[in-house]
């Protein structure tokens, strides 16, 4: 996996919820990005773990399963920082 694509997936996937945070009052809210993420990986990575596919199809799945998931991470610490941040105001 390259360290490129993954960093490009950081930083698009915190730089989104950051926008949504910005723009979005409610907190509850602020957290559908990363849990939508988060069933996005799991579900990418057991379908190329556990479905039955052809060459190196299952690895491209995992792969990206894995890449969405560090959206996920990056999503998350996001939105709780900038809650953190924003009930000290």
């Amino acid at each position: 996996m390259d360290i490129r694509a993954s960093l490009i997936v950081i930083a698009v996937a915190g730089a989104a919820e950051l926008i949504l945070c910005r723009f979005i009052l409610k907190p509850l809210i602020r957290f559908a990005l990363p849990m939508i993420l988060l069933v996005l990986s799991v579900s990418t990575f057991l379908y190329g773990k556990l479905a039955p596919l052809e060459g190196m199809q299952d690895l491209a799945y995992m792969v990206t399963g894995v890449l969405i998931f560090f959206g996920f991470v990056s999503s998350f610490a996001v939105a709780i920082l900038y809650t953190l941040i924003t009930r000290k105001k």
